[in-house]
Order: C-alpha cells, then sequence, then structure tokens
C-alpha cells in the first residue's frame, strides 16, 4: 500500500475489499495475470500514484543499458546470434514490477 500511496483512512475498506474478491475468484475459469490486473487497476483507481514502480523500472533500464555491450558480445559471439538475441529479449520481457 504504501508504494501506492494509499491514504491511511482508505487502506482498511480497500484490504476488506481485495479479500473479498480474492476470495470470490473461481479458480478454474480465471488464471494468474487477469486476477493480478484486477488487483492492480482497484489499487491504482484508489492511488494518487501515477506509476508506483517508475524507480524500479529506471534503474532497472539502467543497468540493463550499462551491460548492453555485454550483450551484444554474446550475442555477435553465439553459434546462433538469433536465437541468443531473442532469449535475451525474452528475459527483458519477463521482468515486470507489477
Amino acid at each position: 500500500m504504501d508504494k501506492y500511496q494509499i491514504a491511511e483512512e482508505n487502506r482498511d475498506q480497500l484490504v476488506r475489499s481485495l479479500m473479498k474478491d480474492i476470495a470470490e475468484i473461481n479458480l478454474d475459469s480465471s488464471y494468474s495475470p487477469e486476477i493480478t490486473s484486477n488487483i492492480l487497476k482497484k489499487l491504482m483507481h484508489e492511488s494518487t500514484v501515477a506509476d508506483p514502480y517508475e524507480k524500479e523500472k529506471q534503474d532497472s533500464n539502467r543497468e540493463m543499458l550499462e551491460r548492453y555491450p555485454e550483450f551484444k558480445e554474446r550475442i555477435a559471439n553465439s553459434e546462433n546470434p538469433f536465437d541468443t538475441a531473442l532469449r535475451l529479449a525474452i528475459a527483458g520481457n519477463i521482468i515486470d514490477f507489477g
């Protein structure tokens, strides 16, 4: 809740509402990204913060850009450069701070 800067007076009600929503999830017809998305939408609706993970995203982007020469060399020296580049791209897209 701190990351979203939810007002203290709204937290208890929001937590109760989220717990109710979670308890009512039909696990046979729902999947994790959908569940997470619904929870995050509710949090964002109550939040005054545009992007609660902005700092983490900036830090990880900076760190990966610093490692760009390493990744470029790994691709250039690979037996299958396309496959290596694709795997690195997939790994980068897996990173999710939500």
